[in-house]
């Protein structure tokens, strides 16, 4: 039923009530359980003692793949698209437009003069503000202090609605092209928001200079982490068929051509060796095809979605891991607007903090924020995107050096111990939370 506060098997349960906690975080996401890094982060903030309350503006589908890695202690409150026709929903906007008519007009009035211009941004503003109106309301009872979303967008669009309308803080975190975006209200959320995290420095400094404020003391980079524990080092395999390995979605900003091409190259060089590229999405049919026109049935293959604990299989059992992501156009991938965003490009990819967990070399791209995480020749090898001969002598080097392997498998796993554990990126940002309120 929609609005109903669940947990994520879908069973009810009771609600939240300031008895439960004195200082509640309201964690607003577009769904949950949804995205895996995000589940995660909500996750290891419960396991370090952060209260939550999760705000979801719609529910997951649970038939899609990769819905995973939920608490079953977090509560959900969710305003799915099907609940904007109820009478609840009107409802809360009568009661707060009754408890505070001019507030509630101000707070309408300033959203639509950032997004009236833009055709593609005021009919996402007029959603985000029906929707914080109802969750405004419901989480009165909660005894939010403040609220938290990920990513610069919608989520932040109803963070700081809320905010306007209850005086709650707010705060969110940026990744990607939703900071590097020319996007309307952008600049205003930054300048608003009790603290804005990135998981790079490289966004760090763009959202810094976006905001035009003088406290920069406000902006913090707090990585995306992983579970070293769960992503450890598998026995050794460097008995078997070497076995490169790249964990992603199959879209064009990954590179995966690109890896595919470098593969037709150490076939070519007469290089041993087997490809698995696991993940699903829109690129599969053409990387299908390119396989095809280079003949390497049998040698790449694509394997599909894999859950966490296969995933974590897939790379204990393999040598190397590669993922030579690259910059496309905007609007060739996602739906991303390109009248505010003109290239698409990664920050830091989980998948890349998952491999060097287990300990594997990796072979990735020196551009946007990888950098930060890979030092070349230390950690891993960064090649120049979009490079299949710069690619394939990486993985050839690597594939033939066993001792090179382990040598960076290492220090590549001793990195993301340090700066990437999932469970103190969780406590630096509940730090965050606490001196909000």
């Amino acid at each position: 039923m929609g609005g109903e506060r669940t947990n994520t098997s879908n069973q009810p349960i009771k609600e939240a009530s300031v008895s439960d906690s004195s200082k509640t975080i309201a964690y607003i996401t577009e769904a949950y359980p949804g995205t895996t890094f995000i589940d995660r982060e909500i996750s290891n903030l419960v396991q370090v003692g952060c209260p939550i309350i999760v705000l979801a503006l719609k529910r997951p589908d649970f038939h899609s793949n990769g819905v995973s890695n939920t608490h079953p202690m977090v509560t959900v409150e969710y305003a799915e698209d099907q609940l904007l026709w109820t009478p609840r929903v009107w409802y809360a906007h009568l009661v707060l437009f009754c408890l505070s008519p001019i507030r509630y007009f101000l707070t309408l009035i300033e959203l639509a003069r950032h997004t009236f211009r833009s055709g593609w941004m005021l009919p996402r503003a007029i959603y985000a503000f029906v929707k914080a109106v109802y969750l405004a309301r419901v989480i009165r009872g909660c005894n939010v202090r403040h609220t938290h979303a990920f990513y610069a967008g919608r989520t932040a669009d109803v963070a700081w609605i809320i905010s306007r309308l209850t005086d709650i803080t707010y705060s969110f975190t940026g990744i990607s092209h939703d900071i590097e975006g020319s996007y309307p209200f952008l600049e205003h959320k930054l300048a608003c928001a009790r603290f804005v995290v990135t998981a790079s420095e490289r966004i760090l400094q763009i959202a810094r200079e976006k905001s035009r404020i003088k406290d920069q003391d406000r902006f913090h980079v707090i990585h995306t982490g992983v579970d070293p524990t769960k992503f450890c080092p598998g026995k050794s395999s460097d008995d078997k068929d070497p076995l490169i390995v790249s964990v992603t979605r199959l879209i064009p900003s990954k590179g995966l051509d690109v890896l595919v091409d470098a593969c037709a190259l150490l076939r070519d060089r007469g290089v041993v060796f087997f490809c698995r590229i696991v993940g699903t999405g829109p690129q599969q049919r053409e990387l299908e095809q390119l396989i095809n026109v280079h003949q390497l049935g049998g040698i790449v293959e694509l394997v599909g979605f894999h859950d966490e604990a296969e995933v974590i299989a897939c790379l204990q059992s393999s040598q190397v891991f590669a993922l030579p992501c690259r910059d496309v156009p905007a609007g060739t991938q996602d739906g991303i607007p390109s009248q505010f965003v003109t290239a698409i490009r990664d920050d830091i990819p989980v998948s890349l903090i998952e491999a060097m967990s287990v300990g594997l070399p990796v072979v990735a791209t020196d551009q946007s924020s990888i950098p930060e995480l890979i030092d070349d020749q230390v950690n891993g090898f960064l090649v120049p995107p979009g490079d299949p001969s710069a690619l394939a002598s990486a993985l050839e080097l690597l594939l033939s050096n066993p001792a090179l392997r382990r040598r960076l498998g290492s220090m590549a796993r001793d990195q993301v111990r340090r700066e990437f554990d999932g469970l103190e990126c969780a406590r630096q940002l509940s730090a965050l939370f606490a001196g909000s309120m």
